[in-house]
């Protein structure tokens, strides 16, 4: 069985055994390695080292967020409005559901373009709005203006998760100007930099902002390992740059594949690709022949995505995809 569900980034390995075998590691709290990754990011995106907190995985600054304006808003009597564009990154929408905080859904046109104008923050409470940039799962890249307009609506009682877990994967990447008012912007090693199962994401932020949310954080919530391999992994920008372009060449021998069997897809900044089914059996029928594709997608049932995997395993995908094409099923 092969997993292409979770856009990991399984193309290139780093060379961790050193780190590995450091015993100062294992028997030490990982303190003074938060310091130095934090420091390695400030000098990375050119801010100050308060401006940026760390988490396991940058879900768990999102769900630091959603639990610090959660308490803020029911503190003074009001509730949290958590706006998020449909489909999404469905791990937001399970934390509000536990957390009881209001969801405003704001459901993407049929070519998966998000039209901003149409989020509209609520007066009298609290508004975090949720946007995945590129968006998981059709990878498309909002534009300067779109950026622009939802930074401008980010004031008072409304605040904005930018999380650009997949900004890497372009190099030409538009993001937005650092530590803004009321922006938490989120990135995590989980994707390009290749190290998913160590857990560890960051947040840039306003200082007073990140000390809010931070106070919801677990003492040392990541463990010594994942905090040196980050840091290493930061400084090897031939790896990213490597990673990009096996990615860049792994998803055109995947676009060949779908254009070959006239599969309709959207072209992608990220290393996955949203492309067109027939039949919600799709992914049963890939499990069947031994690939994991991507979760089905809220209110786009017709509609799966797919991680760029390494060659191994987009020729296993190839082969159970002919199949599913000789079923109808694509």
């Amino acid at each position: 069985m092969i997993d292409l569900s979770n856009n990991e980034n399984t193309l290139i390995k780093h060379d961790f055994k050193s780190i590995m075998n450091d015993y100062d590691l294992m028997c030490k709290y990982p303190c003074d390695s938060e310091y130095l990754l934090k420091e390695e990011l400030a000098k990375k995106h050119n801010v100050k080292s308060n401006n940026i907190s760390l988490g396991c995985g940058s879900s768990d600054i999102i769900y630091r967020t959603i639990c610090a304006l959660n308490t803020r808003a029911k503190s003074e009597n009001k509730e949290l409005n958590l706006i998020v564009p449909m489909p999404t990154f469905d791990l937001v929408l399970s934390i509000a559901k536990a957390l009881k905080v209001k969801i405003t859904y704001i459901y993407l046109k049929d070519d998966f373009i998000l039209n901003v104008n149409d989020i509209k923050p609520l007066k009298n409470s609290y508004n975090l709005i949720y946007i995945t940039n590129p968006n998981n799962p059709s990878a498309k890249e909002l534009s300067q203006n779109d950026l622009e307009y939802l930074c401008s609506i980010c004031k008072d009682n409304t605040y904005m998760i930018l999380d650009e877990a997949y900004a890497e994967y372009n190099a030409n990447f538009i993001s937005i100007k650092k530590c803004q008012k009321n922006i938490i912007i989120t990135r995590t090693f989980s994707k390009i930099y290749a190290l998913a199962g160590l857990r560890i994401g960051y947040a840039i932020a306003e200082n007073k902002l990140l000390s809010f949310i931070d106070e919801f954080i677990l003492i040392d919530n990541i463990n010594a390992y994942a905090l040196f391999c980050a840091i290493n992994a930061l400084k090897d920008e031939e790896f990213v740059n490597k990673a990009r372009a096996m990615t860049l060449e792994n998803k055109a021998k995947l676009e060949q594949v779908l254009n070959e069997l006239d599969i309709f897809y959207f072209k992608s900044n990220a290393n996955f690709i949203l492309h067109k089914i027939k039949s919600e059996n799709y992914h049963n029928f890939m499990l069947e022949n031994g690939v994991k594709v991507g979760r089905k997608i809220h209110n786009y049932p017709l509609f799966n995505r797919i991680s760029v995997g390494n060659i191994e395993e987009l020729n296993v995908f190839f082969k159970a995809l002919k199949l599913a094409k000789e079923k109808d099923l694509v």
